[in-house]
């Protein structure tokens, strides 16, 4: 982190004409654009608020658990894929996988955290926090809280949430296939055999 401001800030004072594409810094946002990377056609949701532009489709999703206070409950932070159908998507495939429910929510988180990385790839879609230090405001979407319903772990409770849903996929059926051609077929072969 200590040498990127050195290597950044001659290169941002350049003429814009000589500076190299691959470290020119996007100046003027107009539109943020999000391709959903589970869609078989990519589908574009475009953002945009009259007050400024914000980057992300963040989320903070956590389950209830007796034994955590509010502020300490572990949950999992989502810059990207943080609507409504993609939530849901990551539930339908943890519970159609047999993964452990809310009555173990430390195991729970970790099993729903896996299948969210496997899906998103990369390494700064997703994060662990606890409920005080994540972005609970965010702005998007903000947290979904799971507990057991009729044995699945279900979305039941939501603070922050905007005034309309992103449905598209839950519409169409959801991503649950898209989802789970994500998982290496080790973990597949290892839920099958559990």
């Amino acid at each position: 982190m200590d040498i990127m401001p050195v290597m950044v800030m001659p290169v941002m004072v350049m003429p814009v004409m000589v500076m190299p594409v691959m470290v020119m810094p996007v100046m003027v946002m107009v539109v943020m654009v999000m391709v959903d990377i589970f869609a078989d056609k990519c589908y574009i949701l475009i953002s945009q608020t009259t007050k400024e532009y914000e980057m992300g489709n963040r989320a903070v999703i956590a389950i209830k658990d007796k034994f955590y206070k509010k502020e300490d409950t572990p949950c999992i932070y989502l810059h990207w894929n943080g609507g409504r159908d993609s939530v849901q998507s990551f539930l339908d495939v943890h519970n159609e996988l047999g993964m452990r429910g809310a009555e173990d929510s430390n195991y729970a988180l970790a099993r729903l955290t896996q299948i969210i990385c496997n899906a998103l790839g990369g390494e700064l879609s997703c994060g662990i926090s606890i409920y005080s230090r994540a972005d609970t405001d965010n702005g998007d979407n903000g947290v979904y809280w799971l507990d057991n319903v009729d044995e699945k772990l279900s979305i039941v409770e939501r603070e922050f949430a905007p005034d309309v849903e992103q449905t598209h996929w839950i519409e169409k059926g959801g991503m649950k296939e898209s989802i789970i051609k994500c998982m290496p077929e080790s973990y597949l072969q290892e839920v099958k055999n559990a």
